[in-house]
């Protein structure tokens, strides 16, 4: 079906890049959706004590938990 030819054009075009560019490109795509679980992570939840308690230990950057006063 269409379905199946596009995945086949598509893995076809895939194997022709050359393989350190396809790794190149695998982790861009790994560390985007690495740094969006992440993000996703951070804004559902509070802060931990221990989070607190080390981001007050720091010198300050500019940067702030979120929830937690500066």
């Amino acid at each position: 079906d269409d379905e199946a030819l596009g995945y086949a054009e598509y893995v076809i075009k895939w194997e022709q890049i050359p393989i350190d560019k396809r790794s190149h490109l695998m982790r861009e795509r790994q560390e985007h959706f690495q740094k969006q679980r992440i993000e996703n992570s951070m804004g559902s939840s509070e802060p931990t004590p221990k989070q607190v308690s080390q981001i007050h230990t720091l010198p300050a950057f500019g940067y702030c938990l979120v929830g937690v006063p500066c």
